[in-house]
This record gives structure tokens, C-alpha cells and sequence, in this order.
């Protein structure tokens, strides 16, 4: 079992070092191998649990089962089909299916072939990489549902979601109101509504409602940007498309900025709820969701949450929203990844692009946009030319920062205050520190 559990540490090393989703990987060899998914049959299969832990063969052989970072991305039609009318206690037919445009003909035959009046929902298209992971959830009062939530793999071609419903024979309501959330890789992406009209007992003419979720507003405690920028990272990684509101480069003060966040939480499809004990403390945090609750309701909120439900319970208001434990594992793995974090390396993020960079040298400028001799280039006049030095991580997890003397100054940012820094003079920052470069913000990581 020592030697079990020393093969199971090393391989999740090389999920971080190959940047993949665990459970992605493992559903990818589960396809490619036949076997089923279950990490037994993956150790088995691919490596003897007697050699020894450091196999070559092992690594290169797991690693070449990985696709390249370079997936193809695709637009993906959505389309939800329903019947016309269903008698209570008999079974019928709800479908979601997404496929590619030159598929289309696969809907129009289900639709042609169906043996009961059928009606249909055609939505806008959205992107999805190839092999990224889709989620449909289906809900309704008054109906049972068998396997309400399912998961397939986007295969660029087309996918069909078949989810049996009955309705309930003591249904009193003239309305039925089913809901539906489809995520690409545990992203929520779109939001489908069903609203089914019930009549002696039939269920007539669906009348159906789509939301595609394009835009979303991030709410959170500036305590926590460290983490939360490893999941917007991730986010962004699975949803390339989807405009976020990530508000790291403006502080919370004035009048102004009220009128903007408010602004902002109107224009976007939906809040991201970033929930923590932190979180639950901020007054920020606290109007952004109560404003977005009064507005919207609970479907304009998606709760992200970063600590388990027992350490940090839901607010009231919130507590029958489902809480998704699949991003809750995506913040664990990215707390774990850090872990494999090596001093010598530098990792920043820029706050305006969402945009992630690494360097495996000893150190890199950082200055104004198609400047030389600058590794990383901000898009800002206000920017110097060469406007800080980074050094790379040390032993103790620390980067070392020097303003070069800009013009425009470079700033520590805190919960509270910002303090300047002193040209030419050296600062040591642990990984999560924000970084003000005249009027551009940064993440070290």
C-alpha cells in the first residue's frame, strides 16, 4: 500500500505538470482503453505497482495518452425538444442535443421521426474546446425526472441528451416550469426553461425560454484574489468566450464605483457568487449578491464556492441553490497545484486580459506595451518602459520585486491600503500579492 500511495502522489504530479483535469484524464483513458473509470484499472493497466516509483516509461507513456494544449475550438448549436402534450403517470421524451452546424440534420430527423407533435427550441451558438466536458441538469416541480444530471464529452460532431419525465398524477397547477443548466467543463454556459401548460391532465404546447449565460460579474472578498484568480483562470480556460467583471483593478470607494458595480451586475447574465468565510464577511460582497438577489432572483446567481458548505454554510436566501461541488474540486486542486510550485519559477497574471504567464528564468522586466527588452508588455502609456523588476520565487515561496525608477510608480495592494514602493529599493511578496503598476494590475503567483 506504501508503494500504492507513492505511484498515486507522483501521478498526480504529472496531472498538475500536464495542466489536465484529473477526472478529465481519467474519463480519456477510461474511452481510449475500454476499462472502466476507475483509477484502479488505471494504475493497473498502465504501470507495475512493484516497479519503481520514478518510471520513465510510466511518465511518458501516461503523458502521451494527454492531448495538446492546443484543442480545436468549435461552435456548438443547443437545441431542447419537447412534447406537445403527455398524459400524468406515462413516461415521455425531454431532449437537449448540441452539435455541430453541418449535423443539423441529425435534429430535423428526431424531430421528423417522432411519433407524437413535438416542438422545439433553437438557441444561439457558443464555443466549446474538443473533449470538453458537458453537463446538463434538468428540474421541475410536479415531475419526476430519472437521472436528472448527465455528462457527456464534446466530440466536435454532435451530442443527445434523452432525460425520461413523467408527470405527477396529483399535479394541481395550471403550469409546469422546467429548468435546465448546461455547463462546458463545470462552467455554467446557458440556462433553459421549459414552461409547459397542463390541462385535464395533459401537458400542452411547452412553451420554451433559453438564457445563454455570455457575461458574468464576480463578486468576492479581496482576502481571498489569490484563490480566486486560480479559478477565474480556470474559468476563462473553459469558457474562453465569457465576458467576466473581475473588479481587481478598482477599489471599493466613492459613490461612483456603488453606480458602476450596480451598473455592471444589470449588464451581465449572471453573478458568480465566490463564497468563503471571508466572503460571507465582507460588506462588498454582501451588497453585490443582495443587489443581484433583489434584481434578478436566485437564477442570477451562481455560487462558487471555495470552502465546503459545513465550513462555510450558504446564506439563507441561497440555500436550495446548488452549491457546485465540481468547481469546489477544481479550488482544491488548484490549492493543492501550488504545491508543486518550484522556487526559480515566476508566475504572473494580468488583471486586465486574464491572460496567465510563466517563466522558468531567474528574473523579467515587466514594462509599457511593444517596448524591447521587456518580457512582459502592459497595454498603457501610463507604464514605463521598464517599470519593475520580478525575481523569481526563492526556497520560501517569495518573489522579489524592485521598481526601476517609473514615472508612474508601482503600488502594494492590500485589503486596506496601497503602499508605494520605492524605486530601486527591494521588496520580498509572498505568491497572491497584487501589484498596481501605474494605472495596470497584476497577480503574482
Amino acid at each position: 500500500m506504501e508503494q500504492y500511495s507513492k505511484k498515486v502522489d507522483w501521478l498526480l504530479k504529472v496531472y498538475w505538470e500536464c495542466e489536465k483535469d484529473v477526472e478529465y484524464i481519467l474519463n480519456m483513458y477510461s474511452q481510449t482503453s475500454g476499462l472502466p473509470f476507475c483509477e484502479r484499472n488505471l494504475f493497473e493497466d498502465i504501470c507495475d505497482l512493484n516497479a519503481p516509483v520514478e518510471d520513465p516509461g510510466f511518465a511518458e507513456d501516461f503523458k502521451s495518452t494527454i492531448p495538446s494544449e492546443s484543442v480545436a475550438v468549435s461552435d456548438v448549436e443547443v437545441s431542447a425538444i419537447a412534447p406537445r402534450q403527455i398524459q400524468a403517470e406515462e413516461y415521455a421524451i425531454v431532449t437537449v442535443t448540441l452539435y455541430a452546424e453541418q449535423y443539423r440534420k441529425i435534429v430535423d430527423d428526431m424531430i421528423a421521426q417522432s411519433s407524437d407533435p413535438v416542438q422545439e427550441k433553437h438557441g444561439s451558438p457558443m464555443q466549446a474546446q474538443d473533449h470538453a466536458k458537458i453537463t446538463v441538469l434538468i428540474s421541475a416541480d410536479g415531475v419526476d425526472i430519472e437521472e436528472e444530471q448527465q455528462v457527456q464529452y464534446w466530440n466536435q460532431k454532435y451530442l443527445i441528451f434523452d432525460f425520461p419525465v413523467t408527470l405527477k398524477s396529483d399535479w394541481k397547477k395550471s403550469t409546469v416550469l422546467f429548468k435546465g443548466v448546461l455547463s462546458i467543463n463545470d462552467v455554467p454556459a446557458s440556462k433553459i426553461s421549459f414552461l409547459v401548460k397542463c390541462q385535464d391532465n395533459k401537458v400542452q404546447k411547452p412553451e420554451m425560454k433559453r438564457r445563454d449565460i455570455h457575461s458574468a460579474f464576480v463578486s468576492y472578498s479581496r482576502k481571498d484574489i489569490s484563490q480566486v484568480a486560480f479559478v477565474m483562470m480556470g474559468i476563462r480556460k473553459a469558457r474562453p468566450d465569457l465576458e467576466m467583471f473581475f473588479d481587481v483593478e478598482s477599489m471599493h470607494s466613492g459613490e461612483d464605483w456603488e453606480k458602476r458595480i450596480k451598473r455592471e451586475i444589470d449588464e451581465k447574465d449572471i453573478l458568480f457568487l465566490c463564497w468563503s468565510v471571508h466572503a460571507s464577511k465582507s460588506v462588498w460582497v454582501d451588497r453585490e449578491w443582495r443587489y443581484a438577489y433583489a434584481k434578478k432572483g436566485a437564477d442570477g446567481i451562481d455560487p462558487i464556492p471555495l470552502e465546503s458548505a459545513q465550513k462555510c454554510p450558504p446564506p439563507k436566501e441561497l440555500e436550495k441553490k446548488h452549491f457546485n461541488e465540481n468547481l469546489l474540486f477544481v479550488v482544491e486542486s488548484n490549492r493543492e497545484s501550488r504545491a508543486f510550485g518550484k522556487s526559480g519559477q515566476i508566475t504572473v497574471l494580468e488583471c486586465k486580459t486574464m491572460e496567465l504567464h510563466r517563466w522558468s528564468q531567474q528574473n523579467i522586466i515587466i514594462g509599457r506595451e511593444n517596448q524591447e527588452r521587456c518580457d512582459l508588455s502592459l497595454d498603457s502609456r501610463n507604464v514605463s518602459r521598464q517599470h519593475l523588476l520580478l525575481e523569481a520565487k526563492d526556497r520560501d515561496g517569495m518573489y522579489t520585486v524592485r521598481d526601476l525608477g517609473s514615472t508612474g510608480h508601482t503600488y502594494l495592494v492590500s485589503e486596506k491600503r496601497e503602499q508605494i514602493l520605492e524605486p530601486e529599493w527591494e521588496y520580498k511578496v509572498p505568491v497572491g500579492t497584487v501589484l498596481r503598476l501605474a494605472n495596470r494590475y497584476i497577480i503574482v503567483l
